[in-house]
């Protein structure tokens, strides 16, 4: 549905047996309609960038969603309720683009497999760090930026493939990641590469732009496990 924006679910209501609604340019108030869906499977809501106002939506409205495996949000509304979604026993997969401080309000993450967390076009203000991100026990894919620290990183031992971006300059979290088999970092600012890929874990490490900036050989000493980390890359613009 990508028309013009869809300003009213009522009509959702009326079908019940529904399991997978993709809406890409909402401008609505209410999203209660949605609350009479209880097979909902995958849920996609997009604002659009064009719309002169956001509404600041309350998830609870949805009420429990059982079924509800896929979640994709992209919210131009700096501070919509998201905090329902902890009682949603069956989300393995969340696409979040927006405001990454109000998911950061939810408690718990309780299916989540892979988490992709991107700010919305306009927000500016990353995460100060991980220490209150949302609990995620079963996450195995953590694509997550911008954040300002690496710090709590470790509350997911159980990532194997990790992205993070952000202005983080110290790495040494990293270094309680140990199921981790991809890795990748987008920042300008961090200079040591060796807590990401101890001897123990860094099998091969990539560079991008600017790399003879950074003297990555000088990081590399020791033996190195095959199989562990598949690639690290330095954004540097």
């Amino acid at each position: 549905m990508s028309d013009r924006p869809l300003r009213d679910l009522t009509a959702l209501s009326f079908f019940p047996a529904l399991e997978n609604i993709n809406i890409d340019s909402v401008d609505v108030v209410d999203l209660s309609p949605l609350g009479s869906l209880p097979k909902l499977n995958w849920l996609t809501l997009m604002e659009s960038p064009d719309l002169a106002r956001a509404h600041r939506f309350d998830f609870g409205q949805l009420g429990e969603k059982p079924a509800l495996d896929h979640l994709w949000l992209s919210l131009r509304q700096p501070w919509p309720d998201l905090t329902a979604l902890a009682t949603w026993p069956a989300v393995r997969e969340l696409h979040y683009h927006g405001n990454l401080l109000a998911l950061a309000e939810v408690e718990t993450l309780p299916a989540a497999v892979f988490v992709q967390v991107q700010k919305w076009i306009e927000a500016s203000t990353p995460l100060r760090d991980l220490r209150a991100f949302p609990t995620m026990p079963k996450i195995k894919r953590l694509d997550l930026a911008p954040t300002s620290s690496l710090d709590g990183i470790e509350r997911y031992p159980t990532v194997v493939n990790l992205e993070l971006g952000g202005d983080f300059v110290d790495l040494a979290p990293l270094e309680a990641m140990e199921n981790v088999t991809y890795l990748k970092l987008t920042s300008e600012h961090f200079a040591d590469l060796t807590p990401a890929h101890p001897s123990a874990k860094a099998a091969r490490v990539g560079a991008g732009a600017r790399a003879a900036d950074r003297p990555l050989a000088a990081h590399r000493r020791g033996p190195v496990a095959p199989g562990r980390v598949r690639a690290l890359r330095h954004h540097a613009h």
